[in-house]
């Protein structure tokens, strides 16, 4: 994979280069590169898929995705990445500008039934993947679209933006539900003011502030953003009996 830590820089490849090779390409200062690599005994093999802002290359039935990259056609600085995930046994790329390429690295099953360093690595995914599952339900709290997470923090559920407290995705989107629960508490909030907002009841909170209570008489919440600037994003959590407001007065409805 990729990284870019100037201000400034953009990724616009981070792609496999041949069978042994990973390289990166980007608006600005040169970015740092890191291979994962596998015994030749695996037969990797690349799948790669071209379509427009937003594709995804999947491996073929019966193989593993190891890793994965994207490509942002470069014939403007508007083209960039800003997604490249996998997805089950995919790799999806999108981000700004229009044609994308997306990269899948997989290997066959069969590699890895007497492989013990192919089960160790099949152990820990499987721990990742129940860390997920732990991520999107508790405490009587769940995230039932999206990437939020939510976890019990001190006795009581708490839910997060993802990533918080590092910055939130842009053009995102996810829904919680929050049984149980009367009030919520704002405890850490800052997001693009009026374009990235958390709806709760019929009200949408945006912009930047700490410890705000708001009572909650609809148990679905959603949070929504642009595409333009992303913030710090948020942190709410059940509220106690004890706790009391420091603001009080909702924003208006979008």
């Amino acid at each position: 994979g990729c990284s870019t830590s100037s201000e400034g820089s953009f990724l616009q490849r981070s792609a496999p280069l041949g069978n042994s090779s990973w390289q990166c390409g980007s608006k600005g200062p040169s970015p740092r590169a890191e291979a994962l690599c596998v015994h030749e005994g695996h037969d990797s093999i690349v799948v790669r898929q071209t379509a427009l802002n937003w594709t995804t290359a999947e491996c073929p039935q019966g193989h593993f995705i190891v890793s994965g990259g994207c490509v942002a056609k470069r014939d403007s600085s508007s083209q960039s990445l800003q997604a490249s995930h996998p997805i089950r046994e995919a790799w999806t790329c999108g981000g700004g500008g229009k044609q994308k390429t997306a990269y899948a690295v997989c290997v066959p099953e069969a590699n890895y039934i007497h492989d013990p360093a192919s089960m160790i690595w099949q152990q820990k995914l499987q721990q990742q993947q129940f860390q997920q599952q732990r991520q999107r339900e508790a405490g009587g709290w769940m995230v039932s679209t999206g990437s939020c997470t939510v976890d019990v923090v001190e006795g009581r559920p708490c839910a997060m933006s993802p990533d918080f407290p590092k910055s939130y995705h842009p053009e995102d989107m996810c829904t919680l539900v929050l049984e149980d629960t009367d009030a919520v508490m704002l405890e850490h909030f800052d997001t693009e003011m009026y374009f990235d907002y958390l709806k709760i009841n019929n009200a949408s909170h945006s912009g930047k502030f700490e410890a705000k209570r708001v009572e909650l008489f609809n148990k679905t919440i959603l949070w929504s953003t642009d595409f333009y600037s992303q913030a710090k994003g948020w942190k709410i959590c059940k509220a106690q009996n004890e706790e009391h407001p420091v603001m009080t007065k909702d924003p208006s409805p979008v």
